[in-house]
């Protein structure tokens, strides 16, 4: 299962966070974006569960204020 996480960061964390995702292994993809959010994450799970101990992990990270997590339910790829 796919979804994607939206996450507020603080502005001096914003780089340590970055390296600190490449440790989850649900995260396959981060990017920094302009808007009411800070940090994209694209999540691979293996069900909710994961998904939940995935988004949880990323929640306590210093820096990681509010997020929105979207799942998934259809998706096609150019």
């Amino acid at each position: 299962m796919r979804a994607y996480v939206l996450l507020k960061v603080a502005p001096q964390n914003t780089a340590a966070l970055m390296q600190e995702l490449k440790n989850n292994e649900a995260v396959i993809e981060a990017n920094l974006i302009h808007g009411p959010y800070d940090c994209l994450l694209e999540i691979e799970a293996r069900d909710l569960d994961h998904l939940n101990e995935a988004v949880m992990d990323i929640r306590a990270l210093k820096g990681v204020g509010d997020t929105l997590t979207c799942l998934v339910v259809q998706s096609w790829r150019r």
